[in-house]
């Protein structure tokens, strides 16, 4: 009996110690932003290097990925979604998919980093009245023309995944290049940190 249960502690250790942190959406930030860093493993913990920087966002992302422990060098990409962040339409509200273009610097040419980043449109919500938080994580696979190709979860909701892959296979990034200057192909991540205003009724 004691193996068993020392067996199924050290899964569920396993298994907490490969989740990812996710950054928190600041409680005093209103609209959305965009935030790109890069992970770097060092011995104690990762290193996390700021290429874009929207504030109040910067301090959110370092803390959760300097949580990370990756093998290689790794371009993290946090989108914040807002509800403030919406269009008026006839019968209620809906999320507008801004489009951001990224003046990133390429500082690490064997990494991809992005040029455009489009906003998920998530589902409208429903219910009581109250801020929903929460966030999901992909893994991009990008060509070497820039372009997104494949889009695994990683950490997610059933509710808005589908949203999230729709957006982030919109994204357009800078290739990350061989020894030699060529475009090759390349893995980066995706973050979309949202919140969400529930509200029974419909807004006009």
């Amino acid at each position: 009996m004691s193996t068993i249960f020392l067996a199924l502690l050290l899964a569920i250790q396993t298994t907490s110690a490969q989740e990812l942190a996710a950054p928190q959406y600041p409680p005093m930030a209103y609209r959305g932003g965009n935030v790109v860093a890069i992970v770097q493993p060092t011995e104690k913990s990762s290193k996390v290097t700021i290429l874009h920087a929207e504030e109040p966002y910067v301090e959110t992302v370092i803390e959760a990925l300097s949580q990370w422990r990756m093998d290689k060098n790794t371009v993290v990409v946090v989108n914040f979604k807002s509800w403030l962040d919406m269009e008026i339409i006839e019968n209620g509200i809906r999320f507008k998919p801004a489009v951001h273009e990224i003046d990133c610097p390429q500082e690490n040419r064997r990494l991809p980093v992005p040029k455009l980043i489009v906003d998920p449109v998530l589902p409208d919500p429903v219910g009581a009245l109250l801020d929903i938080y929460g966030s999901i994580i992909v893994r991009l696979s990008i060509s070497a023309l820039g372009a997104v190709e494949g889009v695994d979860v990683v950490q997610g909701t059933e509710e808005y995944n589908q949203a999230i892959i729709k957006a982030v296979k919109q994204w357009k990034f800078l290739p990350a290049q061989d020894e030699a200057g060529v475009p090759v192909e390349s893995e980066a991540y995706g973050i979309c940190v949202y919140r969400l205003l529930v509200n029974q009724n419909p807004v006009y």
